[in-house]
């Protein structure tokens, strides 16, 4: 019976965490961001990613931009989409998985992560189990080192090689 509630906890944790990326909603933000930026900015201007686009092609890319604002992710999601690039999947705090956004978000590339999940290790589990099929499929992903560092104290104990 342990091992039936064990399952359901990992399923449920699984839908917590998972992306579920469509097309539908990336051509929605691709519009609506183009109006955006173009309103906001005089457009955008993108350099330096024609040594990027030969290496997607068989190599898994993981982006590490700075966060200064939630502009990133949706600047760079958008610039890689218009130049024929798969968006990354996005590591995003599960306070953004609100009502409305949350969906959007998700439909959009982000997954879900707790702010702290040392004391879960089914919740950890199924986190890096997550991430290893991300990148054993290739799928593109992002994360800031922000949230890279919370993840490493949630997962790790305090050691050198868990800490930037």
């Amino acid at each position: 019976m342990a091992a039936h509630g064990s399952e359901r906890r990992a399923r449920r944790y699984g839908h917590e965490i998972a992306s579920n990326m469509t097309y539908p909603v990336l051509r929605f933000m691709d519009g609506l961001l183009r109006r955006l930026w173009n309103r906001l900015y005089d457009g955008v201007d993108v350099r330096g990613l024609a040594a990027i686009k030969p290496l997607a092609e068989d190599h898994t890319l993981v982006y590490v931009p700075c966060h200064r604002s939630h502009v990133d992710y949706l600047l760079l999601s958008y610039v890689l989409y218009q130049e024929g690039l798969m968006p990354p999947h996005i590591a995003a705090g599960r306070n953004l998985d609100m009502p409305l956004i949350g969906p959007l978000l998700r439909r959009g590339g982000a997954f879900f992560l707790r702010r702290s999940f040392r004391d879960n290790r089914l919740y950890a589990t199924v986190f890096n189990e997550y991430l290893h099929r991300l990148i054993a499929r290739g799928h593109p992903l992002e994360y800031f080192m922000e949230a890279a560092a919370r993840a490493a104290a949630a997962c790790c104990p305090r050691a050198p090689a868990c800490w930037p």
